[in-house]
Formats: structure tokens, C-alpha cells, sequence
């Protein structure tokens, strides 16, 4: 009776457990981003396409840099006689994007452009960025400073060789 009581909660119990795959797949992030030629007519056209293209490809990055690590929303209300006066928000990204690349840039009309990104995630990113002591990949080290120059230039730590 004992034995056919320790199969029956064995085959229970089995029953909860879920697989994990101990190599699962890459996870690829896309964002779309918008950007609008402008009417400045002291730019050559030439100009106001190229900027409206970066204007594109900034937002879809600043989508990507939303989804990858999310986004920081303060807000203050002001409400005097039972009625809303004033209501802001602010939105915040701020984050360094490493591998992100444009799929594609399309013209949606005259005045706006259209770009796509996407970020390949690796399996172990979310422990690197929510438990950065259980992360095997390399730190990230900021870039550092010129000695001899101005102080808003940076570069990046990079040796040459002839």
C-alpha cells in the first residue's frame, strides 16, 4: 500500500517539473522608428532627407534601448478645486546599445522615413543586467579620456598596430 502511495505522489510530483533547455536560442529584438524630412528651407533636400533619415534611425534605437532595458517615467500633477491644473510627464532612456544594426531604411512618403533595427539578445543577457555577479560576459569599460585634449573628448581604448 505504501509503495503504490509513493508512485501515485511520485507521478504527481513529476508532473510540475518543466524542461529548461540548457542552450536556449538568441532572442532578436526589432524596433521601428520614424523620423520627418524638414521644411527648413535653408537646407539643400539633399540635407533635409538625410536628416530625416537620422531623425529615424535615432528614434528606432531609442525603441530598442526601451524594450532592451526599459523606461524611466517621472510625472507630477497639479490639482487645485477638485480639477487637474497642470500634468507632466518625462520619459527617460539612457543606455549604451552594443550589436544593434539597421535592417532597412524606406522612404514612407515625401516627408518621412521609416527605419528598422534589430539587437540579438544572448540567452544570459537578462542575468547580466538584473544579476551582474552571475554574469560570465566581459564588464563594460567606458571610454578614456585624451589627456592632451579638451575635456568633452573621448576615445576609445583601442591599440594600433603598424
Amino acid at each position: 500500500m505504501r509503495l503504490l502511495v509513493a508512485i501515485v505522489l511520485a507521478s504527481l510530483l513529476s508532473g510540475c517539473l518543466t524542461y529548461v533547455d540548457p542552450n536556449p536560442p538568441p532572442q532578436l529584438l526589432k524596433a521601428v522608428g520614424y523620423g520627418a524630412v524638414s521644411d527648413d528651407l535653408s537646407q539643400s533636400p539633399a540635407q533635409r532627407r538625410l536628416l530625416g533619415m537620422r531623425a529615424a534611425k535615432l528614434d528606432a534605437y531609442r525603441n530598442l534601448a526601451e524594450q532592451v532595458y526599459g523606461l524611466q517615467v517621472t510625472g507630477q500633477s497639479t490639482v487645485s478645486d477638485v480639477m487637474v491644473r497642470n500634468d507632466r510627464f518625462h520619459a527617460l532612456v539612457d543606455t549604451y546599445l552594443r550589436g544593434a544594426r539597421v535592417v532597412t531604411t524606406t522612404a514612407v512618403d515625401e516627408a518621412t522615413y521609416e527605419v528598422i533595427v534589430e539587437l540579438e539578445l544572448s540567452p544570459d543577457f537578462y542575468d547580466c543586467v538584473h544579476y551582474p555577479n552571475r554574469c560570465t560576459a566581459p564588464a563594460y569599460q567606458p571610454a578614456r579620456t585624451c589627456n592632451g585634449c579638451d575635456s568633452n573628448f573621448s576615445a576609445p581604448d583601442v591599440q594600433y598596430s603598424p
